[in-house]
């Protein structure tokens, strides 16, 4: 069984090697996995470490992108070329480590689930290594968002998701929003094509501070842009909603 996994990078030269290094390690059993960096637009020389890893090692491939149109956008790319069989994307700094990706995928093959999410409001320790304000915008856009869109997941946002491959693509074939509300967007797609969701407990262990990084989130202003791509969104679905019952 092949595996893809999507990472979206924008100006990461400071820790992408250790990335690579680190993703290069996934193991479960009886599965290959293929590594798709997608760059949004770097102006750093994190592309040239990928490439150079890509001559070492067949399974890491780059797609290159010469403007910055947002996380989603690059995923999106990451998602529509790969190959696996199971679909998963996450975050460049791998926020929540090897590990817990390795679970999601064995999560996924137990369960028969089409969708695993990752929610750091179900596991106990979720949000320990993240700023207080930080902690606390994630936790109201979460219940603003639950309570506008009736999502029905307990965190949206997390940047770890799974997929079955062919509905990975059904679903992000459907999808336009570039930025951070993406995520919403590919579950409320999702719920709306009839796939079956799980979450799974998720906790942060490599915190911005850890990796000596600035966070690229800007807390008012992205929070304001994502409740403007929330109310896009839903309009969308409806139109989506209404085209299906005329069909």
């Amino acid at each position: 069984m092949l595996i893809s996994v999507i990472i979206p990078m924008y100006n990461e030269e400071a820790l992408i090697e250790q990335t690579i290094n680190r993703l290069l390690s996934l193991h479960v059993e009886d599965c290959n996995f293929e590594l798709i960096f997608s760059d949004d637009g770097s102006q750093d020389r994190c592309a040239e470490t990928v490439k150079k890893a890509a001559l070492l090692h067949e399974n890491i491939s780059l797609i290159e992108n010469n403007i910055n149109r947002g996380k989603g956008a690059a995923i999106r790319e990451g998602v529509l070329i790969a190959k696996g069989d199971i679909i998963l994307y996450t975050d460049c700094d791998l926020a929540y480590g090897t590990e817990q990706l390795e679970n999601m995928v064995k999560e996924m093959l137990t369960t028969g689930s089409d969708i695993v999410i990752g929610s750091r409001n179900i596991h106990p320790n979720g949000h320990d290594e993240v700023s207080f304000l930080r902690k606390l915008t994630s936790k109201l856009y979460t219940k603003m968002i639950a309570l506008y869109t009736k999502c029905g997941v307990s965190d949206s946002q997390t940047g770890l998701k799974c997929f079955k491959g062919s509905i990975a693509k059904d679903i992000f074939s459907h999808c336009i929003v570039n930025r951070f509300a993406f995520d919403l967007e590919v579950l409320l797609l999702a719920k709306q094509f009839g796939y079956s969701i799980s979450e799974f407990p998720v906790c942060v262990v490599h915190s911005d501070e850890e990796l000596n990084r600035n966070s690229k989130v800007h807390l008012i202003f992205d929070v304001i842009r994502m409740m403007k791509d929330v109310i896009r969104i839903k309009k969308r679905i409806k139109t989506i909603e209404r085209v299906e019952k005329n069909e």
